[in-house]
């Protein structure tokens, strides 16, 4: 058989493959250019006119301007609420699985939290409270490493809208809440802003802070107390280097350490924590309610605390640990109630690095 054609006819075999490969992207090309145009106008209807979460931020953390918040949504009952008035108002619900401290964002619950730092980033007098609530269910619900499920769901929410150095954690509260009945009507989060009492304006002086009633207090630090329908009262501490655990540890009269869950899991953490830290030190401050005289109290505090050092001390922790009691001096919460005299029943643990 003669090979005089072969050449030509693997030229033209070429050339048809290239005919047919250039037909495919010709067609692939307008496939796209008919597909992007319109998934992106479905985009925007579903994101903007459905979800209503059009924002020119991208992502939490980006200072959208407030000017584009003042209008009121419709989408729930969540509230951002400075004294009676709501600065912001209308979104959604932020929603956790029954006992549950996992976050789980809508859209519209990211374009909320957006807002809340674009406020704060424009309003430094002003700190926010976040208040994380429970059903009582949801008591024995595992926390982490904190007092409750309450405090573990409201710092979830404060780890969304930290952003150093503009919005450090020195500027959130955590909170807690027992909601008794079945269901959480107001949601599993509260928004509220406070005074910020270590805020001046630039070139303020110590005069003008006193004149707040802050004493010894810079611009920037970490405020440590707050006023109350006229109560001076101690902003609580759920963080790992200084913690607070309420009234679960303690019965009224009493110094009887019984450890919650999340006691119990804070303890197992800081025996990792220090066990590479043999210079590191703790302090643990005992406090108590209003009943009973100052002496009692200041007795009762320090038993307090001498009982959690036992239960870390036998946990493993060799390093130096200090107590302290602060009596009835500090309260977190109104002694004009049970509710209240009961978190006062409490210790702190403070870790010096």
């Amino acid at each position: 058989m003669s090979t005089l054609g072969l050449p030509n006819r693997m030229r033209d075999d070429k050339l048809l493959n290239s005919n047919h490969t250039l037909r495919a992207m010709k067609s692939l090309l307008w496939g796209l250019l008919v597909f992007v145009p319109l998934a992106l106008l479905a985009r925007w209807y579903y994101f903007c006119e459905i979800q209503g979460t059009c924002t020119a931020a991208s992502a939490i953390g980006a200072a959208t301007a407030y000017a584009e918040d003042t209008t009121p949504m419709d989408k729930g009952n969540l509230a951002l609420m400075l004294g009676d008035e709501a600065v912001l108002q209308g979104y959604e619900q932020i929603q956790f699985d029954s006992a549950s401290y996992r976050l789980s964002l809508t859209d519209n619950n990211r374009l909320f939290l957006e807002r809340v730092q674009a406020y704060l980033t424009e309003h430094p007098e002003s700190n926010l409270s976040v208040e994380g609530r429970y059903l009582p269910s949801e008591r024995t619900a595992d926390p982490g490493i904190y007092n409750d499920i309450g405090v573990a769901r409201a710092n979830a929410i404060i780890g969304e809208l930290v952003t150093e150095p503009t919005l450090p954690r020195t500027r959130f509260a955590p909170d807690t809440e027992l909601v008794e009945g079945d269901t959480l009507a107001d949601g599993a989060v509260g928004f509220r802003l406070f005074d910020n009492p270590a805020y001046a304006p630039p070139a303020a002086t110590d005069t003008a802070l006193a004149s707040r009633g802050v004493e010894g207090v810079a611009p920037d630090s970490e405020p440590q107390f707050y006023i109350q329908n006229g109560e001076r009262l101690r902003i609580k501490k759920f963080d790992f280097l200084n913690n607070t655990f309420l009234d679960s540890n303690f019965e009224s009269n009493s110094a009887d350490f019984k450890p919650s869950k999340g006691f119990r899991n804070y303890a197992d953490s800081l025996v990792t924590y220090l066990s590479t830290r043999p210079e590191a030190s703790l302090t643990i401050v005992g406090h108590t309610d209003s009943k009973g005289s100052d002496n009692y109290n200041d007795r009762l505090g320090l038993q307090r605390a001498r009982s959690a050092r036992t239960y870390l001390r036998d946990k493993g922790i060799n390093n130096d640990i200090t107590v302290q009691s602060k009596g009835k001096r500090e309260p977190v919460e109104t002694n004009t109630t049970e509710g209240g005299r009961a978190a006062n029943r409490r210790i702190g643990i403070i870790v010096q690095q």
